[in-house]
Formats: structure tokens, C-alpha cells, sequence
């Protein structure tokens, strides 16, 4: 038997203090309480202040993409003739809420009014993206959807015009991350919800006053439109946490922050909430990790998730908060819920130890310093040194480690001190991997900020991130090759631009990680120095990457050019290296104890980091490293594959995702 939502209402009061303020109506508690988590793993209801004291409008999350299923849940609240809402059959809405490639499997439903029982409503559904379209393709992916309708629905939700999607064009917007459809008595449209990374740009088109504009600086946006209004009259601008710059909800670790602080200062007009009911709403949270009902371990969250603001003509017309609850997908309780789990709890903080020991040993064996990969220059003696001192800086005081870090740590001081920008190796030109590894060792070394070298790393910002090499001369000059032949090593690599996402101290980073967030949900993103997305995406602070993404990243494979001249034996040691570090950084608890397993399996001694790692380093004019025909094994030059024998840098990985 499935628990129901009335169920966990009854056994947690904190549920019912995070919706009080919201006054739902007991016909929106009835609908919500008779289904499962299983079937509806989230909900919410947005209030409206214009609305004033009128009821939420109530917004459920299914799991499942078929209308019978969707008709046994909301039997009670169809019409007699078995349609959703007047004219519209649930058969008509199958194509909307069916599998598609470039759709996450759910869909959000959203009643604009209270259903009641036997005469169903207006309603709006909403799916988010999997892969999103550009602006250009947006277009036609809707023709080719609205084929699919009813001739009903066809003719109740029109297509938007050609001068609306011009329109939209024309607006600095990033990434589609949800579409749907509104349909109601009245009229009905489609509705397109999409990020951007210049979003004062997008409000200053929408005219929004300057005084708003300003209470937004700092605050994720995303910006929704509806194809019965042209894009430059009419949007909505949700407004999300101040913690969701670097974290998803659900990925989250503990329990998110709440508060005023999380959240702009609005200007003092009657259209802007301002009560203490607001207040209330703002502090609200649900946080059980553990909770249980009928022999299910099941975890929630919940809270203020969102605010909107509905512009209208350059004004805001009104201004709505959304407060949700969903079944978070940390599973504490399952892990510790029987004397079984808890041994293998047990056992992964002994595998823990184990590994962190053997890394710290790793490093502490080094002669002279920490290098790694040798190129022509010679092996990296800036690059991998400096990436060691901030990876295993969080362990720097250990018994085990402590001389060697203090020692590695005075090699590098000369370096430090100097604050210029570094490359792989000393001679070598500088790039903008090597030099955040820089900015990053002085903060976690206590030295003070360089404006300079800030100034150097955002000068290099192009739309689509950062290159490795800012300098087409310098770095053509050094290998010996024409300029226009390394247009590949100073193209945009998403790599380089993630490492600078790793690190909230950096200026910068927000912008970044939302570009790299853009560019996996797209199914673009590829690392060019790694054969596998994975090392650079663990770099990444633990819960800014949705759960789809990881697991999708942590299936990755070398590709067949690459397999072709490695090892077997080493290129899946790579493969199941790379796979356990993503998931100890990003995984849920249970897929970190499957990574520990793994990693135990694959290092036993010290020496077993040595041959771990491979660095890929493309022909210079590629700018895809995918288009690299072939590779050389163990190369020191350009169009290569080069193994580490030494080990560091895998050691200090693994450290840094055990440590945090």
C-alpha cells in the first residue's frame, strides 16, 4: 500500500505550518492529501497579493506520462463527458505529457482555479527540459508538437506568430528550462520559462522600472513568457534564492537556508508583499530527511521556493509567492534504517579513512615536488604543484600530511608571492587553468586578493567562457605554429570554465556556473583536456548539479580514438577512477558507497595513483576535441594522450572529494 500525502501531513505538523499562511482551501487539501508521493513526488501553491484573501492556486508534479493513469488519479474531478477541463479530453493532452527526447519525464499541472469535483478547470502544464532547443530551433520543435494535438486543442491553444518568436529573438536569453501550455475558459497560449546570463538586459527591454531593477541585482532569475502577449509587454521574472546561484533544491546538502537574506528588499508599494504573513512564508521551511510513512523511507523538503513578479507594460502588476514541499532524494533513513545499513555506514567510514590515508601517503612521498603529466616542456611543475596545495588544503594539518604540505608549500611560495599569471610549466605561456589554480591557492594559503590577476582572468571572458590560452601569439609562438593554427587551444573551453564555477571566492563564478549549467542541460558540454566530463565537472561544489546530469555524465565512456590506443586495462581504470570521484562529489549516499567500494577495489597501495590519470591534449587548430581523428599514446606533443606516472593529482582529487 502507497502512503498518501494526508498520511505524512498527520505525522509532521511542520507541514502544516509551512501552507498555513497560504490558507488553502479544504478542497485543495482534499485533492492533495488523497494522493501518493509515489504517483505526485512534489507540490505547491502560489498566492497572489493582488488577489488578496483569494484561495492559492494549487500546482501538483506527476511522475507518470499517461492519460489513464492521469484519469485514475482525477476521477473525483472530471466532467460527466470525462474532460480535464471544458472540450478538453484527457486523450487530447497525451501528446503534451508523453515521453520526448527533449523533455524531462514529468509534467507540472497547475489549476488557475480550484478544481471541483465533477467539473474539472482551467489548467496550465508544464515540462522541463532535458535538452534545450535554441531560439532558432524553438520554432519549429512547436509546429512539429502542435501537429500532434487534438484538432481541438489545436484550435484552442494557437501557435505563436512568426512576429513573437522575432520578438523573443531579439531579447538576451540563455537557455530554455521549461515549456508548456495555459489553457482556460477564456483564452489559452503557450508559456516559455528561460534563464539568461544578462539579466538586466532582459528587464531593461521588459522596461522594468530602474528602483525594481536594482532590488533584483544578485538574485538567480529566470524569465517566463506567454504567447498571448508579445514578449517586450508582457513577462514574468521568478525571482529564486540567493543559494540556488550554486545549488539545485533538490541536491542541496542539509537544509536550505530561509530568511530574509535569502531573498531582494522590495520598494515600499502596495503591489509588493510586505506583511507578516509574508514574513511567515519567507521562514518557513521543511526539512525531514528521515521521514517515514507505512515502511517507506521517504525525505522532504520544503519552503519558499519561489517569488514572481508579473510585468505588464514596463509595471509590475502583481506580485506572487510559490511555497512547495517535494520528496527530496537524500535517503538517510534508508542507509541507517536497519542494523544491516548501519554496518554499511560502518564500513564506508572505514573505506574512507582507508583511501584518505593511502592519498595522503601518495603525496607525502614525493622527493621534490608534486608534478605530473610530462609534455615537451617537461613535466607540469606550476599547474599540477599548485592544483595539489589547493585540493589537499583542507587536510594540510594531518598528522600524515602536515610536513610535506608545509614543505610543497614553501616550494611554491616564490610563485605565490610573485602573483602573475602561471602556465603548465615554468617557460611555458600562461593560460587560464593554471592561473585560477593560482588565484585559488593564494585564498586558501590566506594571501590577499590580486586585483591584477582577477583582472587578467575576466579579460579573457568571452559569451561562451573561457579559453585555455588568452594569447593566440604567445602560445603560437612557443609550439612553433601560425597563429590561425591554435584556434582550438584559445577557443571557449567548458573545462576551463567549470573550474572557475568551482570556486564561489573567485569573481566570476556565479556567471560561470550558469554557463556550464546552460551547457549540460543543452548536451554540449565537453571537456577538451580530459578524455571524460567527469574530472572537470568534480571540481564542482557539491549540489549545484541536478541529479539527471550526474548520472548521465558518470555513464560516460572514452570514446572509441581514444580506446583504440590506450591499454585496456588502464583505460578502464580510468573510466571507474573518473566515475567513483563524480559520485563521491555529487552522488546520493547510496551511489557514494557504491564509489568507495569501487575506489577500495582500485587502490590498495600508494603506488596505485600513478597510472590512474590521462591528460588529452587535442591537435592545436581542433577546437572540438572530438575531432581529433587519432591520438598518440603517451606522446609529449600535440594530437597525444599522456598518462601520469606519478600520481599526485589523482591522490589530491580523491582527498578533495573524501574531505567535503
Amino acid at each position: 500500500m502507497s502512503p498518501t500525502w494526508r498520511q505524512l501531513w498527520q505525522h509532521h505538523p511542520e507541514i502544516d505550518a509551512l501552507f498555513g499562511p497560504l490558507k488553502p482551501s479544504a478542497a485543495q487539501l482534499a485533492l492533495i492529501e488523497d494522493l501518493s508521493p509515489l504517483d505526485v513526488p512534489a507540490f505547491g501553491l502560489e498566492v497572489s497579493r493582488v488577489a488578496g484573501n483569494r484561495r492559492p492556486q494549487l500546482a501538483l508534479l506527476l511522475l507518470s506520462g499517461r492519460a489513464q493513469r492521469w484519469r485514475q488519479l482525477f476521477a473525483a474531478y472530471l466532467r460527466p463527458d470525462g474532460c480535464l477541463a471544458p472540450g478538453i479530453a484527457l486523450e487530447a493532452i497525451q501528446p503534451l505529457i508523453a515521453t520526448q527526447p527533449w523533455l524531462q519525464p514529468d509534467t507540472w499541472l497547475e489549476w488557475s482555479a480550484t478544481p471541483r469535483r465533477s467539473q474539472g478547470g482551467g489548467f496550465m502544464l508544464f515540462r522541463r527540459l532535458a535538452a534545450s532547443p535554441t531560439l532558432q530551433e524553438l520554432e519549429p520543435l512547436c509546429h512539429a508538437l502542435a501537429q500532434g494535438l487534438s484538432p481541438a486543442l489545436q484550435q484552442r491553444v494557437g501557435l505563436p506568430s512568426p512576429a513573437w518568436f522575432a520578438a523573443l529573438a531579439r531579447l538576451p536569453l540563455g537557455t530554455l528550462d521549461q515549456w508548456g501550455i495555459s489553457v482556460d475558459p477564456g483564452s489559452s497560449g503557450w508559456r516559455f520559462l528561460f534563464s539568461s546570463d544578462q539579466p538586466v538586459a532582459v528587464l531593461e527591454s521588459c522596461g522594468l522600472p530602474e528602483a525594481v531593477t536594482r532590488c533584483l541585482a544578485g538574485s538567480p532569475l529566470h524569465f517566463s513568457f506567454d504567447s498571448r502577449w508579445m514578449p517586450t509587454a508582457a513577462c514574468g521574472v521568478e525571482v529564486l534564492p540567493h543559494y540556488r546561484r550554486t545549488s539545485t533544491v533538490t541536491a542541496y546538502p542539509g537544509e536550505v537556508p530561509t530568511g530574509q537574506a535569502q531573498w531582494p528588499t522590495w520598494p515600499s508599494q502596495p503591489v509588493f508583499w510586505a506583511s507578516n504573513r509574508y514574513l511567515r512564508m519567507v521562514d518557513g521551511s521543511v526539512h525531514l530527511p528521515s521521514g517515514t510513512a507505512l515502511g517507506r523511507s521517504l525525505g522532504l523538503r520544503g519552503g519558499l521556493s519561489h517569488q514572481k513578479l508579473v510585468i505588464r507594460a514596463g509595471e509590475v502588476i502583481d506580485h506572487k509567492l510559490y511555497v512547495g514541499l517535494m520528496v527530496s532524494q537524500f535517503r538517510e533513513a534508508e542507509v541507517l534504517g536497519s542494523s544491516g545499513s548501519a554496518r554499511g555506514l560502518n564500513s564506508g567510514t572505514a573505506q574512507r579513512e582507508a583511501l584518505r590515508a593511502l592519498a595522503a601517503q601518495r603525496l607525502a612521498e614525493a622527493p621534490a615536488s608534486w608534478f605530473g603529466f610530462p609534455l615537451q616542456p617537461g613535466a607540469s611543475d606550476l599547474w599540477i604543484p599548485l592544483a595539489c596545495l589547493v585540493l589537499a588544503a583542507s587536510a594540510k594539518q594531518a598528522p600524515d600530511l602536515a610536513s610535506t604540505y608545509e614543505r610543497m608549500q614553501a616550494t611554491m611560495a616564490p610563485v605565490l608571492e610573485a602573483a602573475a599569471p602561471v602556465g603548465y610549466a615554468t617557460g611555458c605561456p600562461p593560460d587560464l587553468d593554471s592561473t585560477l589554480w593560482l588565484l585559488r591557492c593564494r585564498t586558501a594559503l590566506g594571501y590577499p586578493r590580486s586585483a591584477s590577476l582577477e583582472q587578467w582572468v575576466a579579460s579573457a571572458w568571452t559569451a561562451a567562457g573561457l579559453p585555455t590560452y588568452p594569447s593566440a601569439a604567445e602560445i603560437a609562438a612557443f609550439i612553433a605554429q601560425p597563429i590561425e593554427g591554435v584556434s582550438g587551444w584559445c577557443s571557449p573551453h567548458d573545462c576551463v570554465t567549470s573550474h572557475l564555477a568551482a570556486d564561489p571566492a573567485l569573481p566570476g563564478s556565479v556567471r560561470a556556473l550558469q554557463l556550464v549549467r546552460q551547457t549540460l542541460r543543452s548536451g554540449r558540454f565537453q571537456s577538451y583536456w580530459w578524455p571524460l566530463d567527469g574530472l572537470a565537472l568534480v571540481l564542482l561544489p557539491r549540489g549545484c548539479l541536478p541529479a539527471s546530469v550526474v548520472q548521465r555524465v558518470a555513464q560516460q565512456v572514452l570514446s572509441p580514438p581514444c580506446r583504440a590506443v590506450m591499454p585496456a586495462d588502464q583505460a578502464e581504470r580510468l573510466e571507474r577512477f573518473v566515475r567513483a570521484l563524480l559520485l563521491l562529489r555529487h552522488g546520493a549516499l547510496a551511489e557514494q558507497q557504491g564509489a568507495l567500494a569501487a575506489c577500495s577495489a582500485l587502490i590498495q597501495r600508494p603506488a596505485d595513483f600513478a597510472p590512474l590519470l590521462v591528460l588529452q591534449v587535442p591537435e592545436p587548430q581542433r577546437v572540438q576535441a572530438d575531432q581529433q581523428p587519432s591520438w598518440i599514446w603517451n606522446g609529449r606533443q600535440q594530437g597525444a594522450l599522456v598518462s601520469d606516472p606519478y600520481g599526485y593529482f589523482a591522490a589530491s582529487l580523491l582527498l578533495h572529494v573524501l574531505q567535503g
